[in-house]
């Protein structure tokens, strides 16, 4: 059987107008055209497609149901060419992203790589975890498309090279505390840790100023942030907060588990709303990287700022 595409598409043209001459006129070719092509196609599958014995054509029981079939062909074939060319015109390639060891991605834009992945699947985020000072080093190299910094780190960085960057939405921060430091069931409140040692994330600066947006946060809920004890490591931090050694304050943006040993309280109010920045340098010729800055671009503009 020899039945081709342009054969089926005269057919289901004469079956839908129900006139030869119609169907011509609708695919712009010739009477005798349409009457070859339909002749031929019933020759080829042994079967009457039209009853030819009044004024005017009928389809067949054969040619009604074949006339469904093959219209559900014609337009699946329509929908793989679609797809093609949607395959052939998409932007393709990978987008360097480099972001916080601890950075919840689920809570900071939550929805988003999933939503990007499945709207250009042609484009692969590669996503890296890497440490602060790590994250300044790729940054300035420029080994990466773009960058999660905290929102001061992004302003140091302004002032430094002409960069963009995108806000992301803002969040508050939680004070980190062991559960064994309290009776079960009790549930404290700021001054209940007024005695209680805070720990504080140093990476070997002692100037380091982000320091000084947590005296802020610590200060508003009436904790002593003079008596910060300096740890130059997040995981040993978690570590002593799980032992209940001490308390910590963490910005909304960190990947933090609640459990037997850690829980929190939102530090909610004006001080403790901070955020996280997408940053870039200005000229990026990477295809892919544009795609993702203009749909995270959006996504952000949807997203309202977190409490908890």
């Amino acid at each position: 059987m020899t039945m081709d595409l342009l054969s089926i598409t005269y057919f289901v043209e004469a079956a839908e107008s129900l006139s030869f001459t119609t169907a011509a006129r609708n695919l712009f070719v010739s009477q005798s055209s349409i009457s070859k092509s339909v002749a031929k196609l019933e020759s080829e599958l042994g079967l009457s497609l039209f009853d030819r014995s009044r004024k005017t054509i009928h389809l067949t029981a054969a040619g009604q149901q074949l006339y469904y079939d093959f219209k559900t062909l014609l337009q699946f074939f329509d929908e793989i060419t679609l797809h093609a060319k949607d395959i052939g015109d998409a932007i393709t390639g990978v987008v360097n992203v480099s972001a916080p060891q601890y950075m919840d991605l689920g809570r900071t834009i939550p929805g988003f790589l999933h939503a990007f992945k499945s709207s250009n699947p042609g484009i692969r985020v590669a996503l890296k975890y890497e440490p602060r000072s790590m994250r300044f080093k790729t940054f300035l190299e420029g080994n990466t498309d773009c960058t999660f910094f905290l929102s001061l780190d992004a302003e140091y960085l302004q002032n430094e090279i002409p960069i963009n960057k995108l806000d992301l939405p803002k969040g508050p921060h939680r004070l980190l505390y062991s559960p064994s430091l309290f009776p079960v069931g009790y549930k404290p409140t700021f001054e209940s840790f007024e005695n209680i040692k805070l720990l504080s994330y140093r990476d070997g600066n002692e100037s380091y100023y982000i320091s000084k947006k947590e005296d802020e946060v610590l200060e508003s809920i009436g904790l002593n942030s003079k008596s910060k004890t300096w740890i130059d490591s997040l995981d040993a931090i978690l570590y002593y907060v799980s032992e209940g050694i001490g308390v910590s304050l963490f910005g909304p943006s960190f990947r933090i588990e609640w459990s037997d040993k850690i829980h929190w309280i939102p530090v909610l109010n004006d001080k403790s709303m901070v955020c996280m920045c997408l940053c870039w340098k200005e000229r990026n010729e990477n295809s892919a990287f544009n795609s993702f800055i203009n749909a995270i671009t959006d996504w952000c503009g949807k997203i309202p700022d977190v409490c908890l």
